[in-house]
């Protein structure tokens, strides 16, 4: 009996491990819509981690959602979603558990598009970071004044860590038609670890963006963070 119950116990460890590893973390924004089915299941009753932005400080806590039925304009979806602890969550991510707490948010480019030849460094919690971006930018003089063309794009970050030098790449991107580079909306301790986690816009687009999670909690060797999720927000 006694073997049966560790087998049990064992089992159940197993399976709770793989249960958290193997279901993707996803991102949300609120006030934004999306389809019914692309929502988590009993997303109106379960909880999600809400990013929310008080005065450059970062809360991280749990929040539930309401939904709104909407008219479908630019094919985005039927449903609107917002966040009931308050109208200035930045982000909702679901299907990842980390504790209530709050950060002082970086301001990379005061979240403005990163275009090729832009590098900085910054300390964070105890590290030096640097942010470049490479490749090439060309204007014309029949072009909008702020206006220009980015073609072989790449985004990266750097750090030493563990006294090993490490260089990531965050976004690349061949060509930039009618489109901004990457820009750094949200940078700070997001999942809690004390190590710098991001929110990368990957290029504004007519039409909406591309957004990539990074979480240092879920760094393999040789990276400062990872990507865990990505959302594709459209607007008209």
């Amino acid at each position: 009996m006694k073997l049966i119950t560790i087998f049990l116990a064992c089992l159940f460890c197993f399976y709770q491990q793989k249960t958290s590893t193997d279901t993707p973390i996803k991102i949300y924004f609120s006030g934004s819509t999306y389809y019914e089915e692309d929502l988590p299941e009993n997303h109106q009753t379960i909880q999600f981690i809400g990013v929310f932005d008080e005065n450059s400080v970062y809360a991280i806590k749990p929040t539930n959602i309401a939904t709104d039925k909407v008219e479908d304009f630019c094919d985005s979806g039927d449903t609107q979603i917002r966040a009931l602890n308050g109208d200035n969550c930045r982000l909702l991510i679901h299907n990842k558990n980390v504790k209530s707490h709050k950060f002082l948010g970086l301001s990379i480019n005061n979240s403005q598009a990163i275009a090729p030849a832009f590098n900085k460094s910054f300390y964070y919690m105890g590290e030096t970071y640097t942010i470049t971006a490479t490749g090439y930018k060309k204007t014309s003089p029949k072009w909008e004044k702020d206006y220009y063309e980015t073609t072989n794009y790449k985004l990266y970050i750097s750090t030493v860590r563990n006294g090993k030098p490490i260089k990531q790449l965050l976004c690349a991107v061949k060509k930039f038609e009618e489109r901004l580079p990457a820009s750094v909306v949200v940078a700070g301790d997001i999942d809690g670890d004390g190590l710098l986690d991001m929110l990368v816009e990957a290029g504004q687009y007519m039409g909406g963006a591309k957004y990539y999670l990074f979480l240092s909690s879920h760094a393999k060797p040789g990276e400062v963070f990872h990507s865990v999720a990505f959302a594709e927000f459209l607007s008209c």
